[in-house]
């Protein structure tokens, strides 16, 4: 074959490694964001677990926790220092779902370390959570929390 036979076939060994190029860097991209999702959920969970002051807010959510149990009048129990450290703990399991629900943080790595804590502050909290959704302005407080839980039981 002569240079001018094989100069015909340049324009089609020129797209075809631009095509094989795109899908490269498509791959790449995909590849980096899921490590980039893996490496934020263990950052988040390094921050829970470490933290000094993550931990005291567990610490009085767990004793909260008991004192929400042990109450029969949710109304009395919202106007608590024990609500609001109960609040302040599902708020760190509601930034959780969010970060999961809109891919930020990687789903089975999230849901392999947090599923039986984010379980159980469902649970325990079920209460004050039904509490809550019969007011108008707290309706849609926990929502991103409550379709996580409940995705990760079905399974997903």
């Amino acid at each position: 074959m002569t240079w001018d036979e094989a100069a015909k076939f340049a324009p089609i060994v020129t797209a075809t490694m631009a095509i094989l190029a795109f899908v490269g860097a498509v791959i790449s991209i995909f590849v980096q964001r899921r490590i980039a999702q893996k490496r934020a959920a263990i950052d988040f969970f390094l921050k829970t677990e470490m933290d000094e002051q993550m931990l005291k807010a567990h610490r009085r959510y767990r004793d909260a926790v008991v004192v929400l149990k042990n109450t029969p009048d949710m109304a009395a129990f919202v106007q608590t220092s024990e609500c609001a450290s109960v609040r302040s703990y599902l708020n760190v399991h509601e930034l959780l779902a969010v970060g999961v629900n809109h891919h930020i943080f990687h789903s089975s790595v999230s849901r392999a370390y947090w599923i039986a804590e984010l379980e159980r502050g469902c649970r325990d909290c079920d209460r004050l959570l039904l509490h809550l959704k019969q007011d108008p302005a707290e309706k849609v407080t926990y929502v991103e929390m409550l379709r996580l839980n409940e995705r990760w039981q079905r399974g997903w």
